[in-house]
């Protein structure tokens, strides 16, 4: 089964696949709002904006995130076994550093390490 790419991910995946890295931190949204707060910071950052629909399996998709930082901003309040999910799946595809926020209260409540999730 092909895996397709998560919403916003279209310009990210053909930047890539032209050879060129992103230097940026690159956004995952995620929650009931990711939606509509993707689509707005996909005007400003269509290179660093990714979405996925709320509570969708995240092993659905192919995250172009190879040698990318990411954050996961969460609008809502995520249980942390679909965070975790999420976190592996960008892991596997290449991510370099995966943190994550609540966009409710603006903290940084995590920063995922790498090697926990590298045999994943």
């Amino acid at each position: 089964m092909t895996k397709r790419l998560p919403p916003f991910a279209k310009r990210l995946f053909e930047i890539q696949q032209r050879g060129y890295r992103i230097l940026d931190t690159v956004n995952v949204y995620i929650g009931i709002d990711s939606w509509a707060k993707a689509r707005a910071m996909s005007v400003t950052f269509p290179l660093r904006t990714l979405s996925i629909p709320a509570w969708l399996a995240p092993e659905l998709y192919h995250w172009p995130v190879n040698q990318c930082d990411v954050m996961i901003c969460d609008t809502s309040y995520a249980e942390m076994d679909y965070i975790t999910d999420l976190v592996a799946c960008l892991y596997k595809d290449g991510a370099d550093v995966v943190r994550y926020m609540n966009l409710h209260d603006f903290k940084l409540f995590k920063v995922f390490n790498k090697d926990s999730y590298e045999a994943i």
